[in-house]
């Protein structure tokens, strides 16, 4: 005999379907709209924001600001999420700090031959209200200096 199927059934069906979704839309970190729209929510709106900047140092003490890939290049794969990790990366030991540094500087086609350390810059900018391109910087200060 074939049950059928009752709407409180359907409803849980739906219900389970639905958070699952969200649970695996949230652990695989995607944007999906309509699944996800946490960034657009997940921090305060003020008229400055906090990005991340990587530079290298040569012996001499000259700085090279780094120019990350774009989401967009074959390359941004090894930098994607740069900004959960770099703030985080100074509780990390040395050589795995060494490792992600590194794969930032490929990435962006950088030669470490003279290199002598890698800086992470906290960088913080006026919120651009025209929409077009990165506010001017208001601070800048060293997050972290791994020496290579």
């Amino acid at each position: 005999m074939k049950r059928a199927i009752t709407t409180v059934t359907l409803a849980r069906v739906v219900t389970y379907s639905l958070l699952g979704a969200l649970v695996l839309v949230a652990g695989l970190n995607a944007e999906i709209w309509p699944l996800s729209a946490f960034r657009l929510f997940s921090q305060l709106r003020t008229g400055e924001s906090v990005t991340w900047e990587v530079a290298t140092v040569t012996g001499d003490g000259h700085v090279t600001d780094v120019a990350l890939p774009s989401a967009s290049s074959e390359s941004s794969a090894r930098v994607r999420g740069a900004h959960h990790v770099l703030p985080r990366l100074g509780e990390r030991p040395v050589p795995e700090q060494r490792r992600v540094l590194g794969s930032y500087l490929r990435a962006a086609g950088v030669a470490t031959a003279t290199v002598a350390a890698v800086r992470v810059y906290r960088v913080v900018r006026r919120t651009p209200t025209n929409g077009r391109g990165p506010g001017p910087v208001l601070r800048r200060r060293v997050h972290l200096e791994v020496r290579w």
